[in-house]
C-alpha cells in the first residue's frame, strides 16, 4: 500500500537535459540518463552534441542533382491559361522557364514561380506558352505569404530535376559503384542478363563504357607505355594499358596488352612491333564481364596514377582508370576473388578461405618470384581492411563470419599472419576504418579494432551492446557500409531497409540511431566531390544510384522521422511532479515545422494527466498516427539557434517527450537540450 506524502508549494523549477547518448534498447529505464533515446528513426547523434534529423539523399547520373536546383519567380497578370510544367517564353527577351507553381495574388495577378530559367525576363513583356501570349509580366520577382514559401519552390524546384535522372540502363539491382575523380561508376547487368556493363555518370546521364582486347605478350624487350602504337605487319592498335605479369622488360617480360582501336585486322603469334617490342601469344581476345556478382572496390596508386582495383566473386578482379578495364589475373587461381585490397604496395585478393598478395608495386604479377605470397584462414574472408601502421611496418586484417586474422609486416621478407579473435568476424560489405580503428558489424552487433599502446596490437570491443535487439534482428542481413568522416560516422545498412549511423568522437561511441530508407541500399562506395566535399553514393534494387547526405527528402519522398525521449524524473522516481512546459534548443539553417508530445507517469493508462492518453510503454516503435496522441506543432524560422517552446499540463513521477517530422521540404534540425519547467508536488512512499 502507498501513502502519499505532501510537500509544501514549490515556486517552478527547472531541469536542463542534454541531448546525448542514442538508442538504448537495453538498459532499464530507471538507470538511463536523461537525454537518451528509447525509440528512434531517422535521427542521428550530432558530432557537437544534441540529435540532429537526417540528411535527404537523391538520385544520381551526373547531370544537376535537384538539391542545385534553383528557382525564380515573376508577378503575372494572366490574361490566359498557364498550368504548372509548362514552359514560358518572354516575348521581348527570349527567356524560358519550367512553371513550377502560381499563387494567386488578387483579381488575374499571380505569383509564377519557375525553374530551369534561361536568359532574363524583362517588365512588361508578355509570357507565351507553345508561341500564344497568355500573361503580362508586372514584375520581374514576388513571393507567396506564406513563410513556407521559399521551401515549397525549392522543393518543386528539385522534382522538375529529379524527372530527368535515370537509373543505370540494364536489368537487376546495382552490382557495384565507385568514385574515381568526380565521376561516378556503376556496374548492372545488361538487358536480358548476359553480360555485366560498367557506366559512368556524364553531363548527360549514365554513359557506357565500352570494354577493350587484351593481347599476351611475351619475351617482352622494350618497354610499352600507354597510348603508343603496337603493330604487326598491317594490323595496329593503341595501347591502353600493359600488364606485365612475370620477368623483366629486356627479354623475359610476360603479360598483356589492353588494347583499342584496333585496324587491319587480327594480331597472330609472333613479333609486335611499336614503341615496345615482345612476341604475340596468339589472337587478340575481348575482355568481357560475366553476369552476376558484386563488385567491391578499392583504390590505389602503384605509381600508375588513381586507380580503382575491384573483384567482384564472378569475373577475374580489374584495375581501372576510368576508361580501361585492364582484367587481373592470379596464376594457378580458378576462383574468382570476391574481395580486394590494396596495402603495403600490394594488391591482396581473397578467393574462399584464401589470401594472397601481389607482387611488391606491382598489382599484374603474382608469382613467388615477385613477391606473392598465399595464406589459408579459417573460413571463407568475409572482408579485408587496413590498420594503423607506422613507418617501420603495417598491420591488415582479415576477417571471415565468425574469427579475424592480422597479417603484420611490409613484404613478403616480412609477412607474418596471427589469429587475433576467435570469437569476432566480420559479415561481408561490413567492414571500415574511421579515426584510426576499424569497425566491423558481426554477429554481435558492431565491435571496435582498437589499437594498442604498442603498435602491432589490437583490442577488440563490442560497441552496440545497448541496441542487441536491433542488430541481432539484422546479423545476417548486412548489405553495405560507409564512414562520413565529416560527421565521424560508421553507417551501416541492411537488405530489409533499414540502416544504423554511429557517431564516435575521440574514438568512443556517442551514439548509434536507426535509419530506414524507402529504397534498399545494395552497395555503397565514398567519395568527394568537385569542390572536395566528402560525399557517398549508393546504388539500389531499383537499378538507381543514390548521392547521400544531399537535399530535403528521400529522392522525392518525405523523410518520417521521429525520436523518443528516455523517462527524466528530475532526479527522484518517486516523486510527483506537476510539468508545466519544456522549452527546445533547436538549431539549424532553414525554415521547418516539427511536432512534438509527451508521455507521463510511465505511459500509465490509468492516470489520465493533461488529457493525454498514451499506451502501454514498449520498446518497439511508436505509432504516430493513435489517436490518443496530442501534438503541438513548431514552425522553425531558419535562425541559427532558438528556442521552441512545449505546453505541457499534467501530473507524473516522470516524462518522456517525442519529435516527429515527416516532410519533404525541409532542411535537417538540430535539437540540442531540453529545459523542463516543473513544480514538485507530493512523494510516494511504501507504508512501512
Amino acid at each position: 500500500m502507498l501513502r502519499r506524502l505532501n510537500f509544501p508549494a514549490s515556486s517552478t523549477r527547472y531541469d536542463t537535459i542534454l541531448l546525448r547518448g542514442g538508442l538504448d534498447l537495453v538498459t532499464p529505464l530507471i538507470q538511463l540518463k536523461p537525454g537518451y533515446v528509447r525509440d528512434a528513426l531517422n535521427w542521428e547523434q550530432s558530432i557537437t552534441g544534441g540529435y540532429s534529423r537526417l540528411n535527404g539523399y537523391e538520385r544520381h547520373d551526373g547531370r544537376p542533382a535537384p538539391s542545385a536546383a534553383i528557382y525564380l519567380t515573376l508577378t503575372i497578370t494572366l490574361t490566359g491559361a498557364i498550368a504548372v510544367g509548362n514552359t514560358i517564353t518572354g516575348l521581348t527577351s527570349g527567356a524560358t522557364g519550367v512553371v513550377i507553381s502560381m499563387t494567386l495574388v488578387s483579381g488575374s495577378q499571380y505569383v509564377l514561380a519557375f525553374t530551369k530559367g534561361t536568359g532574363a525576363f524583362v517588365d512588361a513583356e508578355a509570357v507565351q506558352v507553345a508561341a500564344v501570349t497568355q500573361a503580362t509580366i508586372d514584375d520581374v520577382g514576388g513571393a507567396g505569404t506564406g513563410l513556407d514559401f521559399d521551401v515549397t519552390q525549392a522543393n518543386l524546384a528539385a522534382d522538375v530535376y529529379r524527372a530527368d535522372i535515370t537509373a543505370v540502363p540494364g536489368d537487376g539491382p546495382v552490382r557495384g559503384v565507385a568514385r574515381l575523380n568526380n565521376v561516378t561508376y556503376a556496374w548492372r547487368n545488361n538487358v536480358g542478363n548476359t553480360a555485366l556493363a560498367i557506366y559512368k555518370s556524364t553531363v548527360g546521364g549514365w554513359t557506357l563504357v565500352p570494354l577493350m582486347e587484351e593481347l599476351a605478350f611475351t619475351a617482352g624487350g622494350t618497354e610499352y607505355t600507354a597510348g603508343e602504337t603496337v603493330s604487326q605487319g598491317g594490323v595496329s592498335a593503341t595501347v591502353k594499358a600493359v600488364c606485365l605479369e612475370s620477368g623483366v622488360w629486356g627479354g623475359t617480360a610476360v603479360g598483356r596488352l589492353i588494347i583499342s582501336g584496333r585496324s587491319g585486322g587480327n594480331f597472330a603469334a609472333g613479333a609486335i612491333a611499336g614503341g615496345g617490342s615482345a612476341t604475340a601469344g596468339g589472337v587478340q581476345t575481348a575482355i568481357t564481364l560475366s553476369p552476376g556478382g558484386r563488385v567491391v572496390t578499392d583504390k590505389g596508386n602503384f605509381g600508375l596514377g588513381q586507380r580503382i582495383f575491384g573483384a567482384d566473386g564472378v569475373n577475374r578482379m580489374f584495375m581501372f582508370d576510368g576508361e580501361t578495364l585492364a582484367p587481373i589475373t592470379i596464376a594457378g587461381v580458378s576462383t574468382p576473388p570476391s574481395q580486394v585490397l590494396v596495402h603495403a604496395d600490394h594488391l591482396w585478393a581473397a578467393y574462399g578461405d584464401n589470401v594472397q598478395n601481389s607482387g611488391i608495386a606491382n598489382p599484374f604479377n603474382w608469382t613467388a618470384l615477385g613477391g606473392s605470397v598465399a595464406y589459408r584462414v579459417n573460413g571463407t574472408v568475409t572482408g579485408m581492411f587496413r590498420q594503423p601502421g607506422s613507418q617501420a611496418g603495417g598491420a591488415m586484417s582479415i576477417a571471415t563470419t565468425s574469427t579475424t586474422e592480422n597479417i603484420y609486416g611490409t613484404s613478403s621478407a616480412d609477412f607474418q599472419k596471427v589469429s587475433f579473435e576467435e570469437t569476432a568476424g566480420a559479415r561481408p560489405y561490413g567492414s571500415q576504418r574511421i579515426g584510426g580503428q576499424a569497425l566491423c558489424f558481426g554477429d554481435t552487433g558492431v565491435y571496435s579494432m582498437t589499437a594498442a599502446q604498442e603498435f602491432g596490437n589490437f583490442t577488440p570491443s563490442s560497441m552496440t551492446l545497448a541496441i542487441r535487439p536491433f542488430t541481432q534482428a539484422r546479423k545476417s542481413l548486412c548489405s553495405a557500409s560507409l564512414v562520413n568522416r565529416e560527421k565521424s560516422q560508421y553507417r551501416v545498412f541492411f537488405s530489409d531497409g533499414y540502416g544504423l549511423y554511429l557517431t564516435m568522437v575521440n574514438g568512443r561511441m556517442a551514439g548509434a540511431m536507426p535509419v530506414q530508407f524507402p529504397n534498399e541500399v545494395v552497395c555503397a562506395c565514398q567519395g568527394d566531390t568537385g569542390d572536395g566535399v566528402e560525399t557517398a553514393f549508393f546504388g539500389s534494387d531499383n537499378g538507381f544510384v543514390y548521392q547521400l547526405d544531399v537535399g530535403t527528402s528521400f529522392d522525392g519522398e518525405p523523410i518520417d522521422s521521429y525520436i523518443t525521449l528516455t523517462f527524466a524524473n528530475q532526479g527522484n522516481s518517486r516523486v510527483l511532479k506537476r510539468y508545466a512546459g519544456a522549452t527546445l534548443e533547436v538549431q539549424g539553417e532553414t525554415y521547418a515545422t516539427f511536432d512534438a508530445t509527451y508521455d507521463l507517469n510511465y505511459s500509465d493508462i490509468e492516470r489520465p494527466t493533461g488529457g493525454i492518453k498514451t499506451g502501454v510503454l514498449a520498446l518497439t516503435p511508436a505509432q504516430w498516427d493513435t489517436p490518443s496522441m496530442v501534438w503541438d506543432s513548431f514552425v522553425w524560422d531558419g535562425r541559427s539557434l532558438a528556442p521552441s517552446n512545449i505546453e505541457i499540463t499534467g501530473t507524473g513521477e516522470n516524462i518522456a517527450l517525442r519529435i516527429a517530422q515527416n516532410d519533404d521540404r525541409f532542411g535537417p534540425i538540430t535539437i540540442n537540450s531540453i529545459i523542463l519547467h516543473y513544480k514538485v508536488r507530493k512523494a510516494l512512499k511504501k507504508a512501512a
